[in-house]
């Protein structure tokens, strides 16, 4: 009788630490699952480890999920400072050195450049001249990559993008004017209505690569004569009649979209032995 009495009280007790032991479980796998659906949704909050439980298997998935949140934070941090181009090279790097190597495409290069804004910059506080540049990059910067390009640099009040269809740069450059025309709107900065700009389109070969300081500082870059000459035609749009945006001939001949185009005249630019034509595009 004894041992039925003892076996029944530990019977009791089994069944009433179920629960207690249920719940110890439960408890952090909710927080845990909740967590990670927050993640689904954008929130990247991380889990309190030190209080959530004592289980070790619970506390080890639970700083597993943490470190995931930290790379997850680090990979957004990345976007607003580093071009698209860059992040998808060092996603690939993961464990493995640096290539320094540089790779040759045919590309269509955007040049955009904010006009007289560094003598008006003069006359402006910092506060004022970083809201002006911020609302100004910010604005372009969409018109860019809505239309398919890769920002590769900002210099200054300056744009150096890249598209892999001369197509999609016309209709960033269209887009860039059309932006710009309300942003001359905004009455909250009195500056943004003075705002001027100029855009140059070349498509040729460059080379793609990463520069600098090995293990130290790199930076991906596109160099090449189709750089240097998409800043220069990008110079001749001052002296546009139509639009800002001027384009080479080369590019003229790679377009696939209609759009109505003014040969502003043959340029001669340094380092070409021949004039090269270029087109302005009518809006």
């Amino acid at each position: 009788q004894t041992t039925l009495l003892l076996g029944a009280i530990a019977l009791a007790l089994s069944l009433l630490a179920i629960p207690l032991l249920a719940r110890r479980f439960t408890g952090p796998i909710g927080e845990l699952s909740h967590a990670m659906k927050g993640v689904g949704e954008g929130k990247l909050e991380p889990l309190d480890e030190k209080h959530l439980s004592s289980i070790v298997e619970v506390k080890e998935a639970a700083h597993s999920f943490n470190q995931m949140i930290i790379g997850l934070r680090q990979k957004k941090i990345l976007e607003h400072f580093v071009p698209e181009g860059t992040r998808k090279e060092i996603e690939e790097l993961q464990g493995r050195t640096t290539n320094l190597g540089g790779q040759r495409w045919e590309r269509t290069i955007m040049f955009s450049d904010l006009r007289g804004f560094t003598s008006m910059s003069e006359k402006m506080t910092p506060d004022e001249v970083m809201a002006v540049l911020n609302k100004y990059l910010h604005v372009m910067s969409r018109a860019i990559r809505l239309n398919n390009g890769d920002i590769n640099e900002y210099i200054g009040d300056a744009i150096l993008a890249v598209f892999e269809s001369p197509d999609d740069a016309v209709r960033a450059g269209v887009a860039m004017t059309k932006e710009l025309e309300e942003l001359r709107k905004d009455t909250s900065i009195a500056a943004l209505a003075g705002l001027a700009q100029g855009i140059g389109l070349h498509t040729g070969p460059l080379v793609e690569g990463n520069i600098g300081e090995e293990n130290k500082r790199l930076k991906r870059a596109v160099v090449g004569d189709t750089v240097n000459l998409a800043a220069r035609i990008q110079d001749r749009s001052r002296d546009g009649s139509f639009s800002c945006i001027f384009l080479s001939q080369s590019t003229k001949e790679k377009l696939t979209t209609d759009v109505e185009l003014v040969h502003f005249g043959d340029e001669e630019f340094k380092g070409k032995a021949e004039p090269i034509p270029v087109w302005e595009v009518k809006l």
